[in-house]
């Protein structure tokens, strides 16, 4: 049995990965990672080639963005709604 540290990366690879094209939806994107359990996906273009990667971290970051611009337009409806009962 060989050691991890000889081991080739083939041995343990995804041979035939599933990918994305860049102009596929996010939600989309996040359905296949969700429902075969994929913490990335390769973003190709048509003729195969790599163009990226979309990862957990980077749906998660983009929650985070989502949610963070969710609280600034809260704050603003109520300091428009103190100010207009003032």
């Amino acid at each position: 049995r060989q050691l991890a540290r000889e081991l080739p990366v083939s041995d343990v690879m995804t041979k035939e990965p599933t990918s994305i094209r860049p102009a596929m939806g996010l939600a989309h994107a996040a359905r296949i990672m969700l429902e075969r359990k994929y913490g990335c996906l390769p973003v190709c273009e048509e003729d195969g080639t790599l163009v990226g990667i979309v990862t957990e971290a980077d749906f998660v970051r983009f929650a985070a963005d989502v949610v963070r611009d969710l609280d600034l337009v809260a704050e603003a409806v109520r300091a428009q709604e103190r100010s207009g009962s003032a």
